[in-house]
């Protein structure tokens, strides 16, 4: 049995990676793989990692004082201390495999793949080139990025056109795989939705329901949304739910915009969710918004796992006209795509969605199809195993001629 190590940095306190390393640690356990997943451990604690009956080994890396959840010193001796202490695990751990997620994480992988000789796989799902880094972190992303679009057996991206923007800027012709940041729940696992009724009980069902999932933050367009529904024809039928955890100063400015628009019996706030209850929420609304801003280049190309989650849930998309949302939306007929800073044009699209129910409902349909054929659980696991196996296969032709 092939042994494997998934290791993620940034603190581990961003729970759609989480979900994303979790639901590919599931997905090769069930293919045959021994799994651990190393963690950077800096405060927060990481989400449960039994499910499905599958059980994913932990390795905490902790970088605070003993007895203290605090950081040590500073982030940079913070990191340092976790690359150090990750190597010393794979080191002793015997792994076959070393899975990046994460660019905090990818210099482990690199030494692993220098001094160790280990099969490195690069999941880049954030893309650094154009991010705004502070200074000197960004330096240092490039080249560890660089030195993996020479060194890694893989690399793995969201999207098509995310891989060859990596590759222009290294100037790299790294083999890479694409993995679109879908990652179906279990239905069975789901929890009880009573609690998302009684949050939607004011969103009478002649009422457009509008939601925006993930972290609350300005690149995510919430107080645009919020002008565009004050600007609507039909503002009265349109309920906006926005569902995720954000920085406290943040959500205050969205309650005290949404009072002086005149919208607070119409916008409900859930804040932060585990993800079967947000899916609960996801199902009982019409309509999601992806709406990003192009901010950078990462936000020019964005593939949000929030995309995947509306169309998992059957609802609506209304996204950023962008080329990679426009191609998956609009050419499956799951929803419209606008000028993400235009508020007229969104104002536009929620009462043509609201004057228009037959087309909102085709859409919802195209939508739900389009996760069922193209996104299903079964084509990501299967997707996973193709990458794992592209790997490895190289290795096992050498070991094979060398016994011959």
């Amino acid at each position: 049995m092939k042994r494997t190590v998934l290791v993620y940095g940034a603190g581990a306190v961003f729970p759609f990676q989480m979900h994303r390393l979790f639901f590919e640690a599931r997905a090769l356990k069930e293919l045959g793989y021994d799994v651990t997943v190393a963690y950077w451990e800096v405060t927060e604690p990481l989400e449960d990692s039994s499910r499905d009956n599958t059980q994913v080994n932990l390795t905490p890396i902790p970088t605070y004082r003993k007895g203290d959840r605090r950081r040590s010193h500073s982030r940079i001796i913070d990191w340092l201390k976790f690359v150090k202490q990750a190597f010393d695990h794979i080191k002793k751990g015997g792994y076959d495999i070393v899975h990046i997620h994460h660019w905090d994480s990818l210099p482990v992988g690199l030494l692993c793949k220098v001094f160790l000789n280990k099969t490195l796989i690069y999941d880049a799902y954030e893309l650094s080139i154009g991010y705004p880094l502070p200074f000197g972190l960004r330096q240092g992303v490039h080249v560890s990025e660089f030195l993996a679009s020479r060194k890694a057996d893989a690399i793995v991206f969201p999207s098509e056109n995310r891989a060859k923007l990596f590759n222009r800027y290294y100037r790299s012709g790294a083999p890479y795989h694409i993995i679109p940041n879908a990652f179906p729940e279990d239905k069975e696992s789901s929890g009880d939705d009573s609690q998302a009724h009684e949050l939607l009980r004011l969103a009478k069902e002649s009422r457009l329901k509008l939601v925006v999932s993930g972290v609350m933050s300005p690149e995510r367009g919430i107080l645009t949304i919020l002008e565009a529904l004050a600007l609507a024809k039909n503002r009265e039928r349109i309920a906006l739910l926005l569902v995720g955890g954000g920085d406290a100063g943040f959500v205050e400015e969205i309650n005290r915009r949404s009072d002086t628009l005149g919208l607070n019996q119409q916008v409900l706030y859930t804040g932060y969710v585990n993800h079967s209850t947000m899916m609960r929420y996801l199902e009982l609304c019409d309509i999601g918004a992806v709406l990003i801003s192009p901010t950078c280049l990462n936000n020019a190309f964005p593939a949000p796992t929030k995309l995947f989650k509306y169309m998992e849930a059957g609802i609506a998309v209304l996204a950023s006209d962008c080329p990679d949302l426009r191609d998956m939306v609009v050419e499956s007929g799951a929803g419209l795509v606008v000028n993400p800073d235009n508020r007229l044009e969104i104002a536009g699209a929620l009462d043509f969605l609201v004057e228009h129910p037959n087309e909102l409902e085709n859409m919802k349909r195209s939508s739900r199809l389009k996760a069922e054929v193209c996104f299903s659980r079964e084509r990501q696991v299967e997707a996973i195993g193709n990458l794992y196996s592209s790997v490895l296969a190289p290795k096992m032709w050498v070991a094979n001629r060398q016994r011959a």
